[in-house]
């Protein structure tokens, strides 16, 4: 398959702090009581809940939050099936990640 590549910073642009920040205050207004990080220190976190509880959402945001402040962070997205990949998760980072703090390479 060809390399192909979408929105993203060029290769001599730095993330946006402006941006970062923006996402960070928006996700920090509207999230909800269940799908705040918990306190302490943890490699990870897990939220197990229903359908429709925002677990994409608060992955993703999360997701953001830890590759801004951790530059040159490598992560893994999980998901029970390639369709829940592509029809829930990547919209929902899609959603969370401003366009200019990333860029997608798919090969």
């Amino acid at each position: 398959m060809a390399k192909t590549t979408s929105p993203g910073p060029s290769p001599t642009s730095k993330p946006s702090l402006l941006e970062a920040a923006k996402a960070e205050v928006l996700w920090r207004r509207t999230r909800l009581p269940h799908q705040s990080e918990p306190e302490g220190d943890h490699f990870g976190w897990a939220m197990i809940s229903g359908r429709g509880a925002g677990k994409s959402h608060a992955g993703s945001n999360w997701a953001r939050c830890q590759a801004f402040s951790q530059p040159g962070t490598v992560g893994a997205v999980l998901a029970p099936t390639y369709r829940d990949l592509r029809n829930t998760i990547f919209p929902a980072m899609f959603r969370a990640i401003p366009s200019d703090l990333y860029e997608l390479t798919q090969t």
